[in-house]
């Protein structure tokens, strides 16, 4: 028989949109109601404690208090700081503060016969179920996570928080559902995990030969959310149920009270046993023979089962491997496109940025050789002008020391007391004079010779100062 899988994700009225929500599905999922309807004995908790609200509270702190931290360290109004992070998202209802998984494999028929040693044996499947979740959905962080059986059929329900980041404003890291379940991504988790269950139902040994058809094809369909008329017929279903097994209570009655009677009797029979034990005793030596002939045998099946329970065991272990290699190799494909487009994002800029250099280069090219061209015209006027600086150079190098020469000479004439202060001044003025003079008859083009004349001439002014500025220090003298 094929079985029916479905891996739902709770939303609208089923969404765990604010902290009420949550405990309210505290209650439900732990059986916290006192109703008959529900038995506390008859769920399985995998993940968590006994309050689903905390588990998630404990979620919120390990995943976003350095984020909130972060944030608040930048706002400069209180108003704008988050204290209680979880109550920021239950008040601001832009997004769901936890979010639920069912999963469920079998429908009510599949299970409707099935005692409760073979519907205990889903625990070690939904495990299973709930560690591939993990491995494929790794932003959704489980804060519980409970087996429910005693509905129709065995589920899984889960509870945890949509961890994304990366943000640029506002917090770098936050609850996000709609951005960790895409239509495209829950499409994909629920191929992934479909994949999942139909390796690990084959561990279930009393289940097996109900399972040789695998499970169903995925049907496109409502999720698993109940209206008011499925509630209804469920509960009509339910109390039929109800009276079957209030039919089988009486018939255990039933059976009790031939269990009594069977109990005289097996008295009675205790009886013949001891008679029987002594003729039991003299014939067992007649059986030793025949045991011992086919010990041997024995001793080699019982090997062989161990063996067998070897084999048994690795083929599990070799399944759970495969598992976890299949979802890692989907998620290294889903990365691989991811940077397939990423590449290809750069090539294109990169494009781009080659074109505009190439056209950086031909305008580049272009001005190299304009002046190129330019030089190659301008090349001999450029020699001509080094010569006529050259030799303007000279010329006026040589007025310049022999202007040196002569305020030297007037230092010493002053110096020796040759001439008196007065005299050495108008000396050096009229060498000033004679040398400016002898400047400005040098002939060369103008704009080729002023910045040189006014450089000497600026050297000249200068030697004529430190002629005076040493003649008045030398006043006391």
């Amino acid at each position: 028989m094929a079985l029916s899988y479905s891996l739902h994700v709770g939303n609208k009225a089923h969404s765990l949109s604010t902290v009420a929500k949550v405990s309210g599905a505290s209650k439900h999922n732990l059986r916290k109601y006192k109703s008959e309807e529900y038995n506390k004995d008859n769920i399985v908790q995998l993940i968590g404690n006994d309050n689903i609200l905390n588990d998630v509270k404990q979620i919120y702190h390990q995943e976003f208090d350095v984020a909130v931290k972060e944030y608040n360290s930048k706002q400069l109004r209180n108003d704008r700081k988050i204290d209680d992070y979880i109550k920021h998202v239950s008040e601001q209802k832009q997004n769901d503060v936890a979010v639920e998984i069912i999963i469920q494999i079998g429908d009510r028929d599949f299970w409707k016969n099935k005692n409760s040693l073979e519907k205990r044996e889903m625990t070690q499947v939904f495990e299973k179920q709930l560690k591939s979740l993990r491995l494929a959905c790794p932003n959704f962080k489980v804060a519980n996570a409970v087996i429910h059986y005693d509905e129709s059929s065995p589920h899984l329900h889960i509870i945890g928080v949509p961890v994304a980041s990366g943000y640029k404003k506002g917090l770098s890291k936050r609850c996000a559902k709609t951005r960790v379940f895409t239509q495209y991504s829950l499409s994909d988790l629920q191929d992934k995990m479909r994949s999942m269950a139909q390796l690990q139902m084959q561990s279930c040994i009393l289940l097996n030969s109900d399972f040789r058809e695998g499970l169903k094809p995925k049907e496109q369909g409502r999720p698993f959310n109940m209206t008011k008329q499925q509630l209804t017929k469920f509960n009509q279903e339910k109390e039929k149920r109800l009276l079957e097994v209030n039919e089988l209570t009486d018939n255990i009655n039933s059976l009790m009270s031939q269990i009594k009677a069977l109990q005289a009797q097996i008295d009675n029979l205790e009886d013949i046993k001891t008679k029987k034990e002594k003729e039991y005793h003299q014939r067992i030596d007649l059986f030793q023979g025949f045991v011992d002939k086919h010990m041997n045998e024995a001793i080699e099946l019982r090997d062989k089962i161990k063996s067998l329970k070897k084999d048994y065991e690795d083929i599990n272990n070799n399944i759970e491997i495969a598992q976890n290699k299949l979802i890692s190799v989907q998620n290294d494909i889903k990365n691989i496109k991811d940077r397939k487009v990423s590449l290809n994002t750069e090539k294109l800029k990169i494009e781009e940025d080659i074109n505009v250099l190439e056209e950086k280069k031909e305008s580049l090219s272009n001005q190299n050789d304009k002046l190129e061209n330019w030089y190659k015209e301008n090349v001999p006027k450029i020699k001509s002008w080094q010569q006529v600086q050259n030799r303007l150079k000279i010329e006026l190098q040589s007025i310049f020391s022999e202007s040196t020469k002569q305020f030297h000479k007037i230092l010493a004439l002053y110096d020796n007391a040759i001439i008196d202060k007065d005299n050495a001044i108008k000396l050096s003025n009229e060498v000033n004079e004679f040398y400016k003079n002898k400047v400005s008859e040098v002939k060369l083009p103008e704009n080729i010779s002023k910045p040189l004349k006014e450089k000497v001439n600026n050297i000249i002014e200068n030697e004529t100062e430190e002629v005076k500025q040493f003649i008045h220090r030398k006043r006391g003298r």
